[in-house]
């Protein structure tokens, strides 16, 4: 497609998507577009080169499954620089084993988000990795997440709530008992009175600001317990 946008400027709009890092070689028919163009300027021919596929991958959660907690449902994210459409940005990702995953696709077509679902737990920690296969800088990008042992219970990992001021979330590998007392387990240093709120395999952690503290550290002691009576086997900081 041929458009003006002006009496010097032509915009030259291809009929299908180019792809990336890829060489083209566009001719235009000036002639049709100008009569009385000179017979030397009846053609004009330049060449351009697409951009690599460029984009950035990560985890953005785990979670272990209700009904299995030995089954993992992991959060991944993807950002293309340039419009994809969900089939062909669904097939520059590949995972390190063959299992479940959903896809949705912002309207954008820019962030790719999939559930996959039931990552199996082994008798050892193990990654689950990804692969973008944008070959960028000379290479495709990769990143992992770690899975914990069957039957091990963990911390995943702890961060400040997005939501909710002065709150810590911290994720364990297996849904917690909400029957036992978590003071003195979960705390934090702010030297004031902490407020625990268990929701499935996260501790909120509500704290006090402290003037005469710039960072809060937050305690995990041993002997937290899941639904099934698993043990965290070994104290962390945070």
């Amino acid at each position: 497609n041929i458009n003006f946008i002006d009496n010097h400027i032509l915009q030259i709009s291809p009929k299908e998507k180019f792809e990336p890092n890829t060489k083209y070689t566009i001719t235009v028919d000036v002639k049709s577009l100008f009569p009385d163009v000179e017979k030397k300027y009846k053609t004009f021919r330049f060449e351009v080169t697409t951009l690599p596929l460029q984009g950035r991958g990560k985890f953005l959660s785990i979670t272990p499954q209700k009904q299995d907690d030995n089954l993992y449902d992991l959060d991944f994210l993807w950002v293309s620089a340039d419009n994809e459409t969900p089939a062909d940005a669904e097939k520059l990702v590949s995972f390190s084993e063959n299992v479940e995953v959903e896809w949705t696709h912002d309207i954008s077509g820019k962030k790719h988000q999939a559930k996959i679902k039931g990552v199996p737990a082994q008798t050892s920690a193990k990654e689950f990795s990804y692969k973008l296969n944008t070959k960028q800088n000379d290479g495709n990008e990769t990143g992992s997440i770690t899975i914990p042992a069957k039957d091990k219970m963990c911390v995943i990992n702890a961060k400040g709530s997005e939501n909710e001021k002065n709150c810590v979330l911290i994720s364990f590998s297996k849904y917690l008992n909400t029957k036992q007392d978590l003071k003195g387990l979960v705390y934090s240093d702010s030297e004031t009175n902490d407020r625990i709120q268990v929701s499935g395999n996260i501790v909120k952690l509500y704290f006090q600001e402290n003037d005469n503290k710039k960072s809060i550290k937050i305690n995990v002691n041993k002997g937290i317990k899941s639904t099934n009576n698993l043990e965290l086997e070994n104290s962390d900081s945070f």
